[in-house]
């Protein structure tokens, strides 16, 4: 078995070593196994993840903790290394009555890992941070790496104590993380409200990976979403048992302008992340809803076609756009609320009109399916027959008094435009009304009713 000289000379000299693994194995007989892999690369080259590389050389070997001196020294050595960027810290074994001298051996490995500057990614187990003075444990607030560290992952099924919760929030909250992945989350205590304040603490995160089981946890979530403060732009919450869970991830996301990509399991009903796409009920309702939210994977049972939908027009880069084609396909259909626009300006309802029968589609497409067309049919002669006044003769002798000398000189070149486009739909659309009744009757469907 090669010495432990031999892995201080690997990061001090040969290779340029990307990982490291440490399983620190607490038995009768404690030792610890030791997994590096490196490649033959130039410094300017930086490689997280070798493991999956066939020309990556690949040392592992078991040492005893009995040697202080010689731990001592691969602490230092890794701390002056300037390549490892994913380090890997796991613990097997439920033996805790470690000896003095096995607790000096880790307590000055850490002392040499906490100097190391490159470390990205950190992976670590929780039964390593006891909070009980059973075992060292690494110091993330002090550590020299907490800087370039960008992706944190927590594991392990224990029952996290609020201790760990309010160590690992501190450092959350002082570090600039890309990533925080923490797995198990059923196994916290339910209704621990230190629980709560480390969900909130990952504000400054953009990438978050949690496994959620109560409702407690999903209201935690929610309040992250709803933060005006959130930088997150990717989540998994992995399986949503019931319709409650996803009916308070939905409220978060309705309050939320950041995320992008959402990851979860789910076989229920979609109602609730539905309203919170695009709430119908009324236009200031649509205004509000999400429009960021883009992607939605991980789901084995597939996504309703209305999902899907919000999410693709949520792919659009100009929201106000999206808003428009919202409100234009979704806002306008069977007994809509006509009551927002019986006090409009005569001069905005010209572009009211226009939008139900802009010919807008999902995919931007210039022909109109016949459901599509009918339904647009239906909304006009709804918006009509409760706004007589847009076909009255008032109406149309104000659009008619564009033809007066007078009359233009008092109007703008805009207002000119929309009561010029207000005398042609007026007169379209009171053309149209017996060829749209006749179009409706024709499919079997009633005039301002359900489509």
């Amino acid at each position: 078995m090669p010495a432990l000289s031999d892995v201080i000379k690997i990061l001090d000299v040969h290779y340029q070593i990307n990982y490291v693994s440490i399983q620190f194995e607490l038995t009768r007989s404690p030792r610890a196994l030791i997994e590096i892999c490196s490649e033959k690369l130039q410094p300017q080259c930086h490689t997280y993840n070798v493991r999956q590389r066939s020309n990556a050389h690949h040392h592992c070997t078991c040492y005893v903790l009995k040697n202080t001196g010689g731990w001592e020294r691969l602490g230092a050595a890794f701390g002056r290394n300037l390549t490892v960027r994913d380090l890997r810290l796991s613990r097997r074994g439920d033996y805790n009555n470690v000896s003095e001298k096995v607790f000096q051996c880790i307590e000055a490995l850490y002392r040499g890992i906490q100097t190391n500057t490159t470390i990205n990614k950190l992976e670590i187990y929780l039964d390593l941070f006891p909070c009980d003075g059973s075992l060292p444990t690494l110091n993330l607030q002090e550590a020299q790496f907490k800087e370039s560290l960008k992706h944190l992952e927590l594991k392990g099924e224990q029952v996290i104590s609020t201790d760990q919760c309010v160590m690992i929030q501190s450092f959350i909250e002082s570090t600039t993380l890309e990533k925080f992945r923490i797995c198990h989350l059923l196994e916290f205590e339910r209704d621990n409200v230190s629980v709560r304040m480390l969900i909130l603490a990952c504000a400054n995160v953009k990438r978050l990976e949690l496994h959620c089981e109560s409702a407690f946890h999903y209201d935690s979530v929610a309040l992250l979403l709803g933060n005006p403060r959130s930088m997150l732009s990717e989540m998994n919450i992995g399986w949503i048992k019931d319709t409650d869970g996803l009916s308070s991830i939905a409220e978060g996301l309705a309050n939320n302008s950041t995320l992008r990509t959402l990851c979860l399991s789910y076989s229920g009903d979609w109602g609730p992340m539905a309203k919170a796409l695009c709430d119908t009920s009324t236009i200031q309702r649509i205004i509000t809803s999400n429009h960021t939210l883009e992607s939605i994977w991980g789901n084995r049972y597939g996504l309703p076609p209305l999902i899907r939908n919000y999410l693709k027009l949520n792919s659009e880069t100009n929201k106000e756009l999206v808003i428009r084609k919202k409100i234009s396909l979704y806002y306008f259909r069977g007994e809509y609320d006509v009551s927002t626009f019986e006090t409009m300006d005569i001069k905005c309802l010209p572009r009211v009109l226009a939008m139900i029968g802009g010919g807008q589609t999902i995919d931007n497409a210039e022909v109109l399916r016949k459901d599509d067309k009918i339904n647009q049919y239906s909304a006009i002669f709804r918006m009509l027959k409760c706004i007589p006044y847009l076909c009255s003769a008032s109406s149309k002798d104000e659009a008619m008094q564009l033809e007066s000398g007078s009359f233009l000189l008092q109007r703008s070149s805009e207002e000119q435009a929309l009561l010029w486009h207000h005398k042609m739909l007026s007169g379209q659309y009171s053309r149209v009304i017996g060829e749209v009744e006749a179009a409706i009757t024709g499919t079997g469907k009633r005039v301002g009713g359900s489509m």
